[in-house]
């Protein structure tokens, strides 16, 4: 049976085969180009190619030669199951080698007389088979058999290199489909639309006949199936109305403990719900939990009508990846959606709060102008009458009454001075009233700066005299000229001066000092010796109708905060530096203008 002549012929023709095999593209091929490799090399009537497949189990992929009628019958089927279960636990088998027997036995109920079957091993097993048989009594030479290994040997290692094609390629399909189900998921914020959008994208992906997503109710334990994609609406209208608990479903069970899993038939009906498997037909099924925060949300099941290898293999890596990713959007998008109900609430509570204060500004704003009102309507009311009444007080001072006695003379000079005091008064509150009201317009022009100081100190000498105190004027560089409503600077200065002379003691000392500008602008200080004012007291010197000095002494509490608005008015600023018992320093910064127009 063996020429050695064909002996280089059959090398090279294995060498040619290890060749072909290396480029076939899946086992099918690599099959047929085994078969045709075999029956060159070794002339068997009938030789045969089978491989494992991933459902479990080998089918034959490729054949060549005769095969008699009693190969046809049902016990040579048997026998050719029977001869590849047998080769597929890695054991070379030949009707030549002792006990053979029963080998022997199945090659003849196949239709055969002899027989080699040589399993195709790669590193992770046996898979698949290669049998040679012949219908003559031959003897099978050891160098066939050896070539043969070889043949086998080559054709293990092609098959090898398929398989890792192949997972590379799912892996590649994998991870491709991953990419594509976050990058959908990633642009989603409403969780309503996670479900929808997962069954379409890993539809589109995977390429599956069905893919599911189930909501689980843990109060009830059951199932409720709120997104679906492949079905027919027969069969949605059937699945959403299939609602299976937990007892029912295996599967269910199994991913409430975090197991994702693959089914393949036979179906065991304690995993799979017959009316489910029936509603679907599917030959694959693949599930996974998705979990969320520590709880399970619910499902995401794929299913295939046509054994799809991708589910087979990968399906529970492929699930779990997909659930792992829904988990994430799923708690993303419930996050954001907590957020915009917050957004919300804030918004509502925020609009009814703005709308309650400005309802209370409003009431706040028409109060201050009815009081505004009133006390500018009062004060001019009550400074006619009082102006009339100073008015013949000075008449009758000058005798043009007739002579008075020293006792109507004194009464007189207290009338005039009660009488004055309440006057000024009646002007604090008119003032207050403009500015409130914003009706102090400035008159802009330039004064003397000098000139104004000294005017102002002569005015209040009489008063300082009176009390013994020492009142000068230091004046440094400042500027020459300075742009500003003469008046009111007149009424601040007036109003820091008078305030240092009341609250000096006698011997002590008052100065205004205008050395300079500073990075505010123009600075005036007056700076007395007197009582000082308390740290906790300072801001509040400069409020409406606050008074710190004893009750015995004269003031309204309006003098200070009528100096400041006039100072903030020019764009300036009234502030004060105080140690109770060392006395105060008042501080009057104005901006610097080169025109009345800049500064206005």
């Amino acid at each position: 049976m063996f020429d050695a002549s064909l002996a280089s012929v059959r090398a090279e023709a294995l060498l040619n085969a290890t060749n072909r095999f290396l480029r076939c593209a899946d086992l099918p091929e690599l099959a047929g180009v085994i078969v045709r490799a075999a029956a060159s090399m070794f002339a068997p009537s009938h030789v045969a190619v089978a491989f494992r497949s991933p459902t479990g189990g080998a089918r034959i992929l490729a054949a060549a030669g005769t095969r008699p009628a009693a190969a046809r019958r049902p016990a040579a089927e048997q026998a050719g199951r029977a001869l590849i279960e047998r080769a597929l636990a890695d054991e070379e088998l030949c009707t030549d080698d002792p006990g053979s027997g029963p080998f022997a036995e199945r090659v003849r109920a196949y239709g055969a007389t002899a027989g080699l079957a040589l399993p195709i091993r790669a590193s992770t097993g046996v898979a698949g088979v290669l049998f040679l048989l012949y219908d003559d009594a031959v003897e099978i030479d050891p160098r066939i058999r050896e070539l043969a290994r070889g043949l086998a040997g080559q054709a293990g290692v092609a098959a090898e290199l398929l398989s890792a094609r192949a997972d590379l390629s799912r892996e590649t399909r994998v991870s491709s489909a991953l990419l594509q189900v976050s990058q959908r998921l990633a642009t989603l914020t409403d969780p309503e639309d996670v479900p929808r959008t997962l069954v379409r994208a890993i539809h589109a992906a995977t390429g599956a006949s069905y893919a599911l997503v189930a909501r689980w109710w843990e109060p009830t334990s059951r199932v409720e199936f709120t997104a679906v994609e492949g079905l027919t609406d027969e069969q949605a209208v059937a699945m959403r109305a299939f609602e299976p608990v937990a007892d029912q479903f295996g599967m269910v069970r199994g991913g409430l403990d975090g197991r994702a899993a693959v089914l393949v038939p036979p179906f065991d009906p304690d995993d799979i719900p017959v009316p489910f498997a029936e509603a679907l037909g599917v030959t694959a099924l693949a599930g996974a939990p998705i979990i969320v925060e520590d709880r399970v949300w619910g499902f995401l099941v794929v299913a295939t009508r046509a054994g799809d290898p991708t589910i087979v293999d990968s399906g529970a890596e492929l699930l779990s990846g997909f659930a792992t990713m829904t988990a994430t959007a799923i708690g993303r998008t419930e996050a954001i959606a907590e957020l915009e109900r917050n957004r919300l609430y804030l918004e509502s509570a925020v609009a009814a709060r703005t709308r309650e204060l400005t309802q209370v500004v409003d009431e706040l704003s028409r109060a201050m102008q009815a009081k505004t009102e009133f006390l500018s309507n009062v004060s001019h009311e009550l400074r006619t009458p009082l102006t009339a009444i100073l008015g013949f007080t000075d008449l009758l001072l000058h005798g043009l009454e007739g002579p008075l006695t020293d006792a109507q003379h004194e009464d007189l000079r207290t009338i005039e001075s009660s009488g004055g005091r309440l006057l000024g008064l009646i002007d604090d509150l008119i003032d207050v009233s403009r500015i409130e009201a914003g009706h102090v317009e400035l008159r802009i022009v330039p004064v003397p700066l000098t000139a104004l100081l000294e005017d102002v100190a002569a005015e209040v000498r009489p008063m300082s005299v009176q009390k013994q105190l020492a009142l000068e004027v230091s004046i440094g560089d400042p500027p020459p000229i300075v742009y500003v409503d003469e008046t009111r600077v007149r009424a601040i200065l007036a109003n820091l001066l008078s305030n240092a002379i009341k609250f000096t003691p006698s011997g002590g000392s008052i100065r205004i000092e205008a050395e300079g500008v500073d990075a505010y602008g123009l600075r005036i200080d007056v700076v007395d010796t007197g009582v000082g004012i308390a740290p906790e007291e300072q801001e509040r010197v400069f409020e409406k109708f606050q008074r710190t000095a004893a009750p015995d002494l004269p003031g309204t509490g309006l003098g200070l905060a009528i100096a400041r608005e006039y100072s903030r008015l020019h764009g300036g600023e009234l502030t004060l530096e105080s140690t109770p018992g060392a006395g105060s320093r008042f501080s009057l910064r104005l901006p610097l203008a080169g025109s009345p127009e800049r500064l206005s």
